[in-house]
Formats: structure tokens, C-alpha cells, sequence
């Protein structure tokens, strides 16, 4: 009964904060439970709705981010200082290929003004988008294609690699918002219930510490009710309850979007 009871002031603290993240964070995913947005690049960005259209808020790598969408589809992006867009898209079956027309994919035209950025087709889940676009050298021989997750406009709709404007938006996202697809709720349960359940296993190993410890010791030797932990494995247990709550810390963070 000794590690139960003679509990000294760090176990005394990692249960009381264990048990404080579990009432604070069962009230914070509560209410973020019913909160709706776009994961965009990892971070979470709250929907609201506007004259029609819709407008996502929050913050990207740091800085101030709002994504707004007319009811006619036109996707504008701001970050910081910067402005992409407005960008629209036009659905029509005649934007695919010919090669494509058969395959179940969406025909999609992305422009920005009267400049046509963009053409090309899409599955229905919005993944493994297949885009073209016509370069004027090109047209008599055929298309060029390109991978939708690696296109990115920058403010001109120019094509720019992602690591020259790290803030340029891809077209993937232009469709799926567009689209109004793939809106998830602010709150993970599954990374939740994870964070709880790290907590319990935890919480038994702290209370129980020498009967767990005896308990592998009686599969190794005899007598094991008298063996007796070394400081280097007291140091394990301390260790690995620290890093076993800090894990579960984390697991709440990232269930509520904010890592």
C-alpha cells in the first residue's frame, strides 16, 4: 500500500493536473463541439456565415488568415498583409480532357478576372485532382497536366512554387472551398478520448508504482513481494509519468486544433 499512500508532492501534482485537464478540456471540447470550420494548412479557421456566402477566420503559421466566399463561388484569401483572389470556379464537363470524360470526374475551370488559370477535373471528394491547363505553345500537341496538391497562384494567379510564397493558396483548397466541402468540427473526440485514456493508465501507474513493479519482478525471480525498485528505476517511473502527461497534454491540445 506504500505507493498509494504515502503519495510525496510531484505524484500529488501530476494527479491533480491530470484531473484538471480532464474537467477543463471536457467543458472546452463541449463547446467547441458545435463550432464548424476549414482545416487549412493545419490550422483551424471558424465558419460564419454572411449575406449568402461564407467566411472562415483564425490563424496560419502566426499570422491573421480570412478566406471568404461569395454565393457566386469566389474564393478570396488574406493573410497578414497579402491578398490572393478573388478566385472563381466554373463547373463544366467540357474543361476534362478527353481522356477523362468517362472517368466519373467533375469538369472545373479556376479563373481569377477574366484570366482562365486553370482547367481541368476532379474526383467528387475533391482528392487526387487531375488539372490542366492550355499553354499556347502547346495547344496543336495536347494539354500539360498538372498535380492539383502542388499548384499554387500567388496574388497575379501566376503559378508559383510553394516554398517562393509559402502564403499562396493551392488550388485544392480554392475547390474545396468553393465546394463548401470538407468541414470539420473544431474538436477531435477520438484525440480526446485518447488524452483520457492516457490519463487513466497513468493514474495507475502512479498509484500502483510497486505493485506493478513487483508484479514484473514475480515473472523474473522468487520472492519478488520483497524486491525493492533501485533509485534508477524510481527515476524511470518519474520520468515516464512526466512524459506519459505530457503526451496526454498534447493529445487534448491537438483534439481542440490548436497544435
Amino acid at each position: 500500500m506504500k505507493g498509494r499512500i504515502n503519495l510525496n508532492r510531484y505524484q500529488k501534482a501530476l494527479l491533480i493536473g491530470m484531473a484538471l485537464f480532464l474537467v477543463v478540456f471536457a467543458i472546452l471540447y463541449i463547446i467547441s463541439a458545435h463550432q464548424e470550420g476549414y482545416l487549412y494548412r493545419n490550422s483551424f479557421l471558424s465558419l460564419s456565415k454572411e449575406n449568402g456566402g461564407a467566411v472562415y477566420t483564425g490563424k496560419v503559421d502566426g499570422k491573421a488568415a480570412t478566406i471568404t466566399v461569395s454565393p457566386e463561388k469566389a474564393v478570396l484569401f488574406a493573410f497578414g498583409e497579402k491578398r490572393y483572389g478573388p478566385y472563381t470556379v466554373r463547373e463544366d464537363p467540357a474543361f476534362l480532357p478527353g481522356a477523362y470524360r468517362n472517368e466519373g470526374l467533375t469538369g472545373v475551370e479556376i479563373r481569377l478576372g477574366s484570366k482562365s488559370i486553370l482547367r481541368g477535373g476532379y474526383d467528387s471528394d475533391g482528392y487526387g485532382m487531375m488539372l490542366y491547363y492550355e499553354d499556347e505553345a502547346s495547344k496543336e500537341t495536347g494539354i500539360t497536366m498538372q498535380q492539383g496538391s502542388v499548384v499554387y497562384f500567388d496574388a497575379d494567379g501566376t503559378i508559383v512554387n510553394a516554398w517562393d510564397d509559402a502564403d499562396a493558396p493551392s488550388c485544392a483548397a480554392i475547390l474545396e472551398l468553393a465546394a463548401g466541402s470538407h468541414l470539420v468540427r473544431k474538436c477531435s473526440w477520438g484525440l480526446f478520448l485518447l488524452g483520457v485514456f492516457l490519463c487513466l493508465v497513468n493514474t495507475v501507474m502512479i498509484l500502483f508504482a510497486y505493485e506493478l513493479f513487483r508484479l514484473q519482478m514475480s515473472l523474473r525471480i522468487q520472492n519478488a513481494r520483497d524486491a525493492q525498485p533501485s533509485d534508477f528505476e524510481r527515476n524511470c517511473w518519474y520520468i515516464s509519468w512526466t512524459v506519459m502527461t505530457g503526451v496526454a497534454f498534447v493529445c487534448f491540445l491537438m483534439g481542440l486544433r490548436l497544435l
